[in-house]
């Protein structure tokens, strides 16, 4: 019996191994993915990371559909893919280093734009800027060091103080620009620089709530001091500074003719052109200036005082012999030191 079931099963196992074989379709396997981390799968693909970022030309840059091991094996062993590894190494070591760098110099650049900012905050020459970066070197300043040699460029400089500038301009527009600014008054007054350069020095003061605040906006050189050169002056700094003439309520000065005549003044071209609802501000300091002087009008004294005390000041100017004798004069009393100064007219 057991002669004769081997007999009869022979023939179906025969038959068995005639037939053809089934194919397996092969699927992508995600666990691939934490042993070759170059590997990556699209479209039903697999494709080299590396090898696509270095453009080699191999079947895992056009997309490999044979998902075995032994392909993924064959691949990490070839000569292609060991040079786009390579490459991959030299591009993190460039990239650390130049990021490195661009720390190195920003921290540089943020000592440099300080240092700019302190010499125009004390009145510094910008002159002075190369050697005084040079000293904060040598007092171990190493901040500095990585743009030392760029500093000494005035191009440079100049380029640092308009960059400290657009900051602090985006700054104070947002200021006056601000929905909580109810409302805003302009306060400028004309001077001259040391090159006797006609200059417009304009103000704002805002009003937010109960906390007014007065902050600069810009000492604007103007051809002459006439009401239609300032107004124009004044309106084209607001529309700078993007302000909004229905909150432009107020307009201070020093109470000139050209700034407060009735017909055409600056404050009466601003009501027109601006804000009819704008008043006109005398500024308290120069009222008291002038009631001052108006006041020692009245007083001969005051005259005759003014008249000793201007002829102190020139006996002592310009002589080093006569403040050497006061100085000496003083010891001997031993009274203050005191310096002979020019005495400021009352009238």
């Amino acid at each position: 019996m057991a002669e004769q079931s081997d007999s009869e099963t022979e023939p179906r196992d025969q038959s068995a191994a005639c037939l053809p074989r089934k194919r397996v379709k092969r699927v992508f396997n995600e666990a691939w993915k934490s042993k070759w981390t170059w590997l990556e799968h699209k479209d039903n693909h697999m494709f080299c990371t590396l090898c696509v970022k270095s453009q080699k030309k191999n079947v895992f840059t056009e997309g490999c559909s044979n998902f075995r091991t032994t392909t993924l094996e064959r691949h990490a062993s070839a000569a292609d893919h060991r040079q786009s590894v390579q490459d991959e190494i030299s591009r993190s070591t460039l990239s650390r280093m130049v990021r490195n760098q661009f720390s190195e110099n920003d921290s540089a650049i943020i000592h440099a734009l300080r240092t700019i900012y302190f010499l125009a905050k004390q009145d510094i020459a910008t002159s002075k800027y190369p050697d005084f970066v040079d000293f904060l070197i040598q007092q171990s300043c190493s901040a500095l060091a990585p743009i030392a040699k760029s500093c000494q460029s005035y191009t440079i400089t100049k380029d640092f103080q308009e960059s400290i500038y657009e900051v602090i301009l985006r700054d104070v527009r947002k200021k006056l620009t601000d929905a909580d600014a109810d409302y805003i008054s302009v306060l400028c007054d004309e001077s001259c620089d040391i090159t006797s350069t006609k200059k417009l020095s304009v103000y704002a003061r805002i009003s937010s709530g109960c906390k007014p605040e007065t902050i600069f906006l810009e000492n604007c050189e103007i051809l002459d001091g006439k009401a239609d050169t300032i107004a124009t002056s004044v309106k084209n700094l607001l529309t700078k500074f993007e302000v909004p003439p229905d909150k432009v309520v107020g307009l201070g000065s020093d109470g000139a003719s050209v700034m407060t005549g009735k017909h055409n003044g600056v404050s009466t071209r601003l009501k027109r052109e601006i804000n009819p609802q704008l008043i006109q501000l005398h500024c308290i300091a120069h009222q008291l200036a002038l009631v001052s002087s108006q006041a020692a009008n009245g007083v001969p004294y005051l005259k005759t005082y003014q008249e000793f005390m201007t002829n102190i000041y020139y006996w002592f100017k310009h002589s080093a012999k006569r403040i050497s004798g006061l100085a000496s004069l003083q010891d001997v009393l031993d009274a203050p030191k005191i310096r002979i100064n020019t005495f400021c007219p009352l009238v």
